[in-house]
């Protein structure tokens, strides 16, 4: 039914139809679509029309309609999307608290801990700019993406959760610094963690990332470098800018332990630079404890190139041999020369939104679950994890990547059937392709492989891999591989 069924619609006015026979019409005389409206004291002069909501009304000049609302309104319930379609104005120096909770649910919308500037202050009659400040710049910042694995040691610098890595600068590895490193992953929920049952990481993760990393004694913090940081593509990112970056740790008899939240900006993949924020982040306490830090006048000037980047990211100082520190959902924010009390509201984060996101710059064919080299077989067919091809005359197959790769990728490739490296599986013949010679496939033709012979050849690409077989299969042969595709920074 649309607005051409008359039903709906007021009957045409006339040459001898009022304003003033419609403004006073009462419910009972308006047309049954129209008592779905709620009329609240609306009432008409001779002269004017005073339309009030809650209060006793003004008088205003004749032609005018005017819904006067108060400041604060008690007793509303809004069960679905708020949407304002018209600017959020927040005046003055301190801005008023538009929203103190969600669902009983206290700190995590509030707006009351915004102070400084507010935009420009706007002529007479005018309303002050209202405050910007940017979305999260880190990718995975929740850690819910771990496709390198979930567990790492060693002492030198490497990626663990995706977009996040250990960096460890050449003088901490030339001194040998480390003694000891483990980094993990950890489920909030899962039984047999202490602390395991969090309440007070907004946002709902559902991973955090525990680090256990004892350096030598002796040694000045600072000539030496460990952190652990979220690298941001382009050099010159937050150049002049203000920010903040908030998050969430957790520590284990850290006594005297301190973390620095930095800036590190690598120009060309080796060079860097690094800005310390001014405060520290004290770490001393069993229970989830959030922290923000502002930092003001990020330095600017500094050229790139295609290999640079950004890293914000956390520096270790004075870990004490087997305590740990833990780390959840961490944000890097723009604030426009605002300076931010209180964190904004933190989002739940979708994993499957943040896995495209960091396939840009590492993506492989196995599952989140998978390991590379495990045998992804169900009896001797393939899961859906592997991608197939057939082989053609011409023997080559063109794959393309579901996220464009940041530069051309260094490729990996595995049997899905056996989880050697460098090779496939023929599922027609059903044995790997190094291993398929002397074979009947289509036609009765022979499949041939000498030994110490490459099976396929890759070919990559930004935007995907050509695959060229070069012994062990026969026309129409169908063929299983997994990859890893790596065009990440350099570590």
């Amino acid at each position: 039914m649309g607005v051409e069924d008359n039903y709906f619609q007021i009957s045409d006015l006339d040459a001898n139809t009022t304003f003033y026979d419609w403004v006073s019409k009462e419910n009972s005389d308006i047309i049954e679509k129209l008592n779905l409206i709620a009329v609240y004291g609306a009432s008409a002069g001779s002269d004017n029309i005073v339309t009030t909501v809650g209060s006793t009304g003004n008088s205003y000049d004749s032609g005018d309609i005017v819904v006067d609302l108060a400041k604060t309104i008690t007793g509303i319930t809004i069960s679905g999307d708020l949407r304002l379609l018209a600017n959020l104005i927040i005046g003055g120096t301190t801005a008023e608290s538009i929203v103190s909770s969600v669902n009983g649910i206290t700190g995590a919308v509030t707006l009351a801990g915004i102070t400084g500037a507010t935009g420009g202050a706007g002529g007479t009659g005018e309303t002050p700019d209202p405050i910007y400040i940017s979305d999260n710049h880190l990718i995975n910042s929740a850690f819910d993406i771990w496709q390198r694995g979930s567990s790492f040691t060693g002492t030198g610098s490497i990626y663990f959760s995706d977009r996040w890595a250990r960096f460890v600068d050449s003088n901490t590895i030339t001194d040998q610094i480390i003694t000891t490193s483990l980094i993990e992953r950890y489920e909030f929920a899962a039984s047999g963690i202490t602390n395991s049952s969090q309440t007070t990481v907004l946002g709902d993760p559902v991973y955090y990332t525990s680090i256990n990393m004892g350096l030598s004694s002796g040694v000045s913090a600072d000539a030496h470098f460990i952190g652990i940081e979220n690298r941001i593509e382009g050099g010159d990112s937050f150049f002049g800018e203000d920010m903040i970056v908030d998050g969430y740790v957790k520590t284990s008899g850290l006594t005297g332990a301190t973390l620095d939240i930095y800036l590190r900006r690598n120009t060309n993949g080796s060079t860097y630079s690094t800005e310390l924020f001014s405060d520290t982040v004290l770490a001393g306490t069993a229970d989830w404890t959030p922290f923000l830090v502002n930092h003001t006048g990020v330095s600017t000037g500094v050229s790139f190139d295609v290999d640079g980047y950004t890293a914000v990211g956390i520096k270790l100082n004075n870990l004490p041999t087997g305590q740990t520190l833990d780390v959840a959902y961490v944000r890097a924010i723009s604030t426009q020369g605002v300076t931010i009390t209180a964190s904004p509201y933190r989002p739940k984060i979708d994993p499957e939104h943040e896995l495209i996101r960091c396939s840009r710059y590492y993506q492989r064919s196995y599952e989140l679950a998978e390991s590379a080299g495990d045998i992804t077989l169900t009896g001797t067919t393939p899961t859906w994890s592997s991608i197939r091809f057939v082989t053609t005359p011409a023997n080559e197959y063109w794959y393309t990547f579901p996220v464009k790769m940041r530069k051309e990728p260094t490729v990996t490739f595995y049997s899905p059937s056996s989880g050697v490296e460098n090779d496939g599986f023929n599922k027609s013949s059903g044995l790997d392709i190094r291993l398929s010679s002397g074979t009947i496939g289509y036609l009765s033709e022979s499949r041939v492989h000498a030994a110490g012979v490459d099976t396929l050849a890759v070919y990559p690409d930004p935007k995907g891999i050509r695959w060229d077989l070069l012994s062990g299969v026969v026309v129409f042969d169908d063929i299983f591989v997994h990859y890893i595709a790596d065009a990440d920074f350099s570590i």
